[in-house]
């Protein structure tokens, strides 16, 4: 028997990953949960998650998975936070074994053999400048973090390593500027968790008991929805096309310093914040119009999240992976010109609504399954492994 023909058993191989949060709060680190959720039990057993921060919920989920957190760690700057991750990293390669299979979200370990890529840099950084204009030690710094992490892009995305991203245009990025060949790149959307964001009934003050932000939004009127990274979703824009309605109720999810400006507080729009929720499921499910304009957005969860949800949605066409999927909804209106659309007035939607809808939707979700997600990036570790026998 030639290598060529040998039988790959994977069970001598440990899988490791390496991402800054494992929780279902950050939409990146979500689908890794829901990606390894679905391997082989077998896989899981031997898989290690290395990550600043992970929610304790995550090891009832995923019995036999190790979850190990690395801290203390600074928070502040950002820049910081990275480094510090991949000296960690370093010192860990020191001890790294044959049998190691090292997979990093991103740049967060600048070792691995395989990279689930949910984000380039280099794509992201000319939007990054148009659109939020910083100025003096505030722009200095972000010019510094930009040229740190695509270096750090630079350096691990080459023609040695294995990866999976979520849309083709990403992929056509990395063939067409970084010369990596296809055959070594898997393009694997993410998925919703139906069953999760299904809409279901619910009692709006076990709502506001959870939620205390919300306690004077009004459950009979149509709720407006952003979630996300303030700046880059396109929140101020989002914000501007509601000023046209008459008193819309507007749900924001996230953090920026967006919100802390003289159009939030000079808005005519009531605007309810929440900063953060490991329950996000419980916010689609009292919304009915979800707005996204975003600028770059190389899948948005959320996107189809909202869509697994029922609700109306407005969201940018170009940039946006989820946006191909979910075009064949006549509910789903598209953005072109983010500075310049239009927001209709929407109704209030019953869970009846929403459930009807969802029901014609999963026509569309079932083409994108965590299944199929799980077992691209399964073979992607496979196709590492082989490749390390044979060398």
């Amino acid at each position: 028997m030639t290598k060529n023909d040998q039988k790959i058993d994977i069970s001598k191989f440990r899988l490791t990953f390496f991402v800054h949060e494992f929780t279902r709060s950050v939409g990146h680190s979500n689908a890794l949960i829901e990606t390894i959720k679905r391997f082989p039990e077998e896989a899981i057993a031997t898989s290690t998650v290395y990550a600043f921060f992970y929610d304790k919920k995550i090891e009832e989920e995923l019995p036999g998975l190790t979850i190990k957190g690395l801290g203390p760690y600074p928070k502040f700057p950002f820049i910081l936070k990275v480094l510090y991750f991949q000296l960690i990293c370093l010192l860990m390669k020191l001890f790294k074994k044959s049998t190691d299979i090292w997979i990093s979200i991103g740049t967060a370990n600048l070792w691995p053999d395989i990279v689930n890529i949910q984000f380039i840099q280099k794509q992201w950084e000319p939007y990054f400048f148009e659109l939020s204009r910083p100025k003096g030690l505030i722009k200095l710094y972000k010019r510094i973090l930009f040229f740190v992490l695509k270096k750090q892009e630079d350096y691990v995305f080459d023609n040695t390593r294995y990866y999976s991203v979520l849309a083709p245009f990403m992929e056509d990025y990395l063939v067409k500027n970084l010369s990596i060949d296809r055959e070594r790149i898997a393009i694997l959307p993410s998925s919703v968790d139906v069953q999760r964001f299904r809409p279901s009934e619910y009692n709006s003050e076990d709502i506001i008991k959870k939620f205390p932000e919300l306690k004077d939004i009004n459950f009979e009127k149509p709720i407006y929805l952003f979630v996300g990274a303030l700046e880059r979703k396109g929140f101020k824009q989002a914000l501007k096309a509601l000023e046209k309605l008459d008193n819309a109720q507007f749900l924001v999810v996230g953090k920026g310093e967006a919100f802390h400006s003289l159009e939030v507080k000079n808005s005519s729009v009531n605007i309810f914040h929440i900063e953060f929720t490991n329950e996000i499921e419980q916010i689609f499910n009292i919304s009915d119009c979800f707005i996204f304009p975003t600028i770059y957005e190389p899948f948005g969860l959320v996107i189809f999240e909202a869509f697994g949800a029922g609700l109306d949605i407005y969201v940018t066409r170009s940039n946006v992976g989820a946006s191909d999927l979910i075009s064949e909804d006549s509910n789903v209106n598209f953005i072109d010109d983010v500075n310049h659309f239009v927001v209709r007035e929407t109704i209030k939607l019953s869970q009846a609504q929403k459930v009807e809808r969802v029901e014609e939707r999963m026509k569309i979700i079932n083409k994108f399954t965590w299944e199929d997600c799980s077992r691209g990036f399964y073979n992607q570790i496979k196709k590492s492994i082989k490749n390390r026998i044979l060398d």
